[in-house]
């Protein structure tokens, strides 16, 4: 679309992954995995705009993909900023595939957490590395206060069983 500014100036707008077309038969997909095979394949579509995705099965499989339609673009433009879409430098080279976006699988330490916070931050010792991530790829946002305090929560607890989920649940401190 193309949206006007003052009546002088002009800006279109390019969404991801709208020509795909294909974000209800990925959940649908999504919906009917059986294993953390069929998980990955149905989110590997990349079919739904920049979502942060986790898994967990009864196997003890626990997963976590910063996933969408996230277009290959020009690093050498400030993406955080409108582009020149005249410009043939500004015009995308495509979508990243699964594999090069950021995400982890059973890692070490036991859970992974997200509270729609920066996918670099999703425990409190592993992470995905984000220097190997192009920087338009996620704006690298300060932690949230209710993922800090997930971790926290999630750091203390070990042999969890339903009770002190429950608790954790319903924990109300809030970090300054």
């Amino acid at each position: 679309p193309i949206l006007d500014k003052d009546s002088s100036s002009y800006f279109s707008y390019n969404s991801a992954g709208f020509e795909r077309g294909g974000s209800i038969p990925q959940f649908y997909e999504m919906c009917k995995s059986q294993n953390v095979t069929d998980f990955r394949t149905a989110i590997a579509r990349t079919s739904i705009a920049f979502h942060n995705f986790m898994y967990a099965d009864k196997d003890g499989n626990i997963m976590y993909v910063y996933n969408g339609a996230i277009p290959e673009r020009n690093d050498s433009l400030d993406w955080s900023k409108p582009v020149d879409g005249s410009l043939a430098e500004s015009r995308w080279e495509g979508y990243h595939e699964i594999d090069e976006l950021p995400q982890m699988f059973n890692p070490e330490i036991g859970y992974l957490q997200n509270c729609n916070s920066d996918p670099f931050l999703t425990t409190s010792t592993e992470n995905p590395d984000s220097t190997r991530f192009p920087k338009y790829m996620t704006s690298l946002q300060p932690d949230t206060k209710r993922g800090e305090r997930s971790k926290v929560i999630l750091d203390t607890l070990d042999q969890i069983i339903m009770e002190d989920l429950e608790r954790a649940i319903m924990d109300t401190y809030v970090h300054r």
